[in-house]
């Protein structure tokens, strides 16, 4: 150590000293412990006794170890080369009593490896005679060395140790210090590691960074020195914590002037890292090290293959350097190295005076340590209050301690200070998460997590946590009872996942047992198929009446949903379904009785159970009539509510039959009231203005106009070119609105007395189908994007089920959902209203809307059988 730098130091060493009193080291052999000796500033001659200077009070090594402490003594300098050194050993705190040891006329105590368990103690003896008299040392507290040996099974508690010296020197204010600590013993504890500027006694200096932690993790890099600052020490201090137990140092770091005393602080020091790990047995690895502060000296380098330990291997290069220069370049790698580490040394001498040694470390790993995810890093919840834990691991670590930090951030990972002040959330491989609610429904939480390995930083990871109404789930499409009668018929199974918000789904089908179980003699227990559907065509008359089963499955990020079991059965007859009587009944008398009835044919002594609902012409259940619920659970059905109100108007009537939970074909019957002799008038569409280029939209028109949804600009002219204003679309939408909430928008609002539109634009911003912002483009045209935004909010969310997986970015000219247009378009593209321009789907949102597609577009809201099922 320099004297300058002792001499500029010494009121806040002696401090810090006072602050030390005990510390425990790690078990390692030739581990140098150095005690703090305050200089003698002038040099009289000794008068008294020697004096030895501040032994470490105590420390802590394993079984089997060993260690040397370094010792300063303060003696007159004439008297040094005179002086004879002599340690004693005792078994307790008393002078006197001890024996000397091995390491005898050695100023540095070396404790012996193969000392049992306990507490020892040591001090030294020095002696000299000169100029004809004696002198001896005197013993006091700071000469008595207390050295504990424990075992492994009784190993000292947490501790915190630096990595490098406590005390750093700068002589370039340019030059970044690294300052690093390394934990022991902290078992299964995680650790935090806290690193805040300080005074000397190891306060925290709230003026710096607010007294907000400067690194959280085992190094602190400093990069902000100025020349302003030359001569005064900067303080840090690191703490460690782990369970209870909390530990910590204090380093200072000092900028020093070039050019002083420059040949006592010469050091070999790496560039780059000590530790080498390769990936590639193919790879060129360099070594590199510079000497620093030699001035205008020469240093001559050398490089050798050594062991762990720094001796020089022989038997490589016949132990000759293996380089002459600063750096050493290795290209002999093999994947026989796989694991194994290689040690090289390097060591470099500046004028006949050997520096000190550094010993390198190439190790070739299988793979590159990764930070992975546990689980799936898209989480779903369904429940506000429900906890979740975000989980992260680092896989090929090899052994390395990794530290973790978990923060709150946007979708780009971009760290989001508002929360937790921009400081980690948790500092372990989870991350718990207990404050959501109802407010977060739908709106996506993200959150970063990275980790670090002796300073290295591992791939960062984006986990993504979203509140969602409804869980995805597993269906069936169709039956999963399924009875053949042709053994050599073709049978599809299918499935589809609801609620998966655009999420890919993996589909496995596997030949099971009715319970469920994977029978592994069919297809060695492998899926059977791997998408939605599930083709069978291996049937033959042996499976006659031998139900056989096959499970699916499908996963959404690696999370399971459902399991489905479907039956397949083959059969000799079909059962069915057939009426009795004719399916079309009229009737001439309203108060007249009318008896439906239907019977079951092949059903091979099974029993039937009948259901009968009201329901509309395609055999939807029309739920206004007795709530949905079965108008009769038999095989008849007698109406006797006929009245003269019903006259003309088909009445429909839907029968369907179950045998064994397998549902048999429906019958549709339809009931008219007839006056006498009159026949039901015939449709005819009125149309005549369609071309080859509008003739598409032929079928949704005229849907539409039998529906009443549509007029024409006369009587035989639609204008399906034609493009939509906006008063247009915004009446259209609420007229929408009132007849799906069971109202009439002929008598519930009237057209408004002085322009004729403004009573449907007030409708309309009361019930949130507009925002308002339309009403001063009452009579321009209306784009495609906004036709859409306005009808998907004129009827509710449940009108609109997904019947088509669009993932978010399909559509190739509407590429994001991060506004209420978009979202809107997504919403139609998925329940089947609108299905693009193109093959490609292509939607032009900025395109005006036309009346062809408006009719498209009202016939699939209000029919949802009209709905394109991609």
């Amino acid at each position: 150590m320099r004297k300058t730098k002792l001499i500029a130091m010494l009121l806040c060493m002696t401090m810090i000293l006072a602050m030390t009193a005990s510390f425990t080291v790690s078990a390692a052999s030739d581990l140098f412990v150095s005690g703090i000796r305050v200089p003698v500033n002038d040099f009289q001659p000794i008068t008294q006794d020697i004096h030895i200077d501040y032994l470490p009070n105590e420390i802590a090594i394993e079984e089997g170890t060993g260690i040397t402490i370094r010792t300063y003594v303060d003696v007159d300098l004439m008297l040094s080369s005179n002086i004879k050194y002599q340690w004693c050993m005792t078994k307790s705190n008393i002078h006197g009593t001890g024996v000397a040891i091995v390491g005898a006329n050695a100023k540095d105590l070396t404790v012996p490896s193969n000392l049992a368990p306990g507490t020892y103690y040591f001090y030294l003896n020095m002696s000299c005679t000169f100029d004809g008299r004696n002198y001896s040392s005197d013993h006091s507290d700071a000469s008595l060395a207390k050295v504990i040996v424990y075992s492994a099974e009784d190993a000292p508690e947490f501790d915190i140790l630096p990595v490098g010296d406590t005390e750093v020197s700068v002589y370039d204010c340019e030059t970044p210090v690294t300052l690093q600590v390394k934990t022991v013993n902290a078992g299964d504890e995680d650790v935090v590691i806290l690193w805040h500027r300080s005074d000397e006694h190891g306060n925290i200096l709230t003026a710096y960074n607010g007294g907000n932690p400067v690194s959280t993790t085992n190094t602190l890099t400093i990069d902000d020195m100025t020349y302003d600052e030359m001569m005064v020490p900067r303080y840090y201090r690191c703490m460690a914590q782990a369970g209870d137990t909390m530990k910590y140092t204090v380093y200072s770091v000092t900028l020093y002037p070039m050019g002083v005393e420059v040949e006592d602080e010469m050091e070999l020091i790496p560039v780059g890292d000590l530790e080498v790990h390769v990936y590639d047995p193919e790879a060129t690895v360099t070594l590199q090290a510079e000497v620093i502060n030699a001035g205008d000296n020469y240093a001559d380098y050398q490089w050798y293959r050594c062991d762990e330990d720094g001796n020089i291997l022989k038997e490589y290069n016949y132990g000759h350097p293996l380089s002459m220069g600063n750096t050493l370049t290795i290209s002999d790698l093999s994947s026989d190295d796989t694991t194994v580490p290689r040690y090289y040394r390097c060591h470099a001498m500046v004028g006949g005076t050997m520096l000190n040694t550094l010993i390198y470390t190439v190790t070739l790993l299988e793979e590159r340590a990764a930070l992975v995810p546990v689980g799936d890093p898209e989480v779903n919840v369904y429940d506000p209050e429900a906890t979740v834990t975000l989980e992260a691991e680092v896989i090929n670590a090899d052994g390395r301690y990794a530290d973790f930090q978990w923060y709150r951030c946007d979708e780009d990972g971009n760290t989001l200070k508002e929360y937790n002040y921009g400081h980690p959330l948790s500092m372990g491989p989870s991350l718990t998460i207990s404050d959501l609610s109802a407010d977060d429904m739908l709106v996506p939480r993200y959150y970063r997590c990275h980790a670090m390995i002796g300073g290295t930083m591992l791939n960062t990871l984006i986990y993504t946590v979203t509140l969602r109404e409804e869980r995805a789930e597993l269906v069936p499409i169709g039956d999963p009872e399924v009875n053949v009668y042709d053994p050599e018929a073709t049978v599809t199974l299918q499935a589809e996942v609801i609620n998966a918000d655009g999420r890919y789904a993996d589909f496995q089908w596997y030949r099971c047992d009715e319970d469920g179980n994977i029978l592994k003699e069919f297809n060695y227990g492998h899926p059977l198929s791997m998408g939605n559907t599930l083709t069978i065509s291996d049937l033959s008359s042996d499976d006659m009446l031998a139900p056989r089963y096959y499970r699916c499955h499908a996963m959404i990020g690696g999370t399971m949903l459902n399991t489905l079991i479907y039956t397949v059965t083959l059969r000799e007859e079909r059962a069915a379904l057939v009426p009795v009587g004719d399916l079309e009944v009229s009737v001439y008398d309203p108060e007249a009785a009318v008896t439906l009835e239907a019977e079951v044919i092949n059903a091979d002594g099974r029993y039937a159970d009948f259901q009968w609902f009201r329901c509309d012409e395609d055999g939807n259940t029309l739920k206004e009539y007795n709530y949905g619920h079965p108008l009769s659970m038999g095989p008849s059905l007698t109406i006797s509510d006929l009245t003269s109100d019903d006259m003309l108007v088909p009445r429909y009537y839907r029968c369907h039959a179950m045998i064994g939970g397998t549902m048999l074909n429906t019958l549709i019957y339809s009931v008219t009231l007839n006056p006498m002799g009159v026949e039901e008038e015939e449709y005819v569409f009125p149309f005549t203005d369609f071309d080859p280029s509008t003739k598409w939209s032929l079928s949704y028109v005229e849907a539409a106009h039998q529906m009443g949804l549509i007029n024409g600009r006369n009587e035989t002219t639609y204008a399906p070119k034609d493009e939509l204003l906006v008063c247009e679309a915004v009446k259209l939408a609420v007229c929408m609105n009132i007849l799906y909430n069971g109202g009439n928008p002929n008598t519930d609002i009237q057209i408004g007395k002085e322009i004729w539109y403004s009573t449907y634009m007030a409708y309309a911003a009361e019930h949130g189908i507009t925002d308002g912002y339309l009403d001063d483009r009452a009579y321009e045209t209306i784009t495609r994007e906004e036709y859409v935004y306005i009808f998907s909010r004129a009827l509710p969310d449940e009108a609109f089920p997904v019947i088509n997986r669009i993932p978010a970015g399909s559509i190739p000219d509407v590429p994001n959902c991060e506004n209420n247009l978009e979202n809107a378009i997504y919403k139609f593209y998925r329940a089947g209203i609108t299905i693009g321009t193109d093959e490609k789907g292509t939607f032009n949102p900025n395109s005006n809307i036309t009346r062809a597609e408006v009719a498209t577009i009202l016939v699939r809201m209000m029919d949802p059988s009209f709905r394109a099922k991609k």
